[in-house]
């Protein structure tokens, strides 16, 4: 057993409860999940999961791994999804693939599967029905904050992230990357370069991929797993099925004008000096 679990085993010996949770859980291959369940053999595993719909979160999820320094397109993005591709660090989030890994390991019964558009349409705290879910705790469940602690950023920002890791890229680490994300962030705001407000208008006005219900890609995954897995549901499965569709700009380099692209390039080049120096 690994060290770390042999220690999380050891720790939680006599407590009633414990909860585990962790964003990268849903990464963990069945090999992984495996060793978690075998560290804690005598307890009732309860294993909570939100589904999203797709032409949603397929969108945030890219925007999210080009905050984390990754450079590829959300072209790239959904070739890794028809591929089924979850190499890390670039992996798409494949509902289907990771609840049924959840399933072979835990079981079927351990499956408590929530509709995060249901819930938020009811104005409903995720945290307290995620407690009784999880607890029965009922209405003594705790009333977390409701605050959004990760926004989706403006899609200005995203496509400059971007652009910045694909200007660095092979020369900078994860660490790096966050550090001149965060310069770069800096700058746009305290001292917003002349060529910002340009740069904003060329990315509205940039060709946009549109994902929506009807895509095949969406359609396939979340018909999948209505099919394997809607008998557990906790909402309806037709909230997760509802339509709903998502614009993302497409902003390359090359395709700004030649002064704002060196403009940029210039900003990106002291960015990437400022914090590897």
């Amino acid at each position: 057993m690994p060290e770390p679990l042999d220690a999380l085993a050891a720790e939680a010996r006599g407590w009633r409860a414990l909860l585990l949770s962790s964003e990268n859980f849903s990464a963990l291959d069945r090999d992984m999940l495996q060793a978690l369940r075998i560290a804690f053999p005598q307890a009732e595993v309860r294993v909570s999961y939100t589904l999203r719909r797709l032409a949603a979160l397929w969108p945030a999820h890219w925007a999210e791994l080009v905050k984390h320094g990754q450079g590829l397109s959300f072209a790239d993005y959904l070739d890794r999804v028809a591929q089924a591709d979850e190499r890390a660090p670039q992996a798409p989030i494949l509902p289907l693939q990771q609840l049924t890994r959840l399933r072979s390991v835990f079981g079927p019964d351990a499956l408590r599967i929530a509709i995060h558009d249901a819930r938020i349409a009811q104005a409903q705290d995720i945290g307290p029905a995620f407690m009784d879910e999880m607890f029965g705790l009922g209405q003594d469940a705790p009333h977390f904050a409701t605050s959004r602690c990760n926004p989706t950023p403006p899609a200005r920002e995203t496509a400059l992230v971007r652009l910045m890791n694909l200007h660095v890229a092979g020369r900078s680490d994860h660490l790096a990357r966050r550090r001149m994300r965060l310069a770069l962030l800096a700058a746009l705001r305290d001292d917003p370069p002349g060529w910002l407000r340009g740069f904003t208008a060329a990315t509205e006005q940039a060709p946009r991929s549109v994902l929506s219900s009807s895509h095949p890609l969406v359609q396939h995954q979340q018909s999948a797993v209505v099919a394997g897995f809607g008998h557990g549901f906790l909402d309806p499965a037709e909230t997760y099925l509802a339509p709903i569709e998502t614009a993302v700009f497409r902003s390359e380099l090359q395709d700004l004008a030649p002064g704002m692209r060196i403009e940029v390039t210039a900003l990106l080049d002291r960015i990437e000096r400022s914090v590897t120096c």
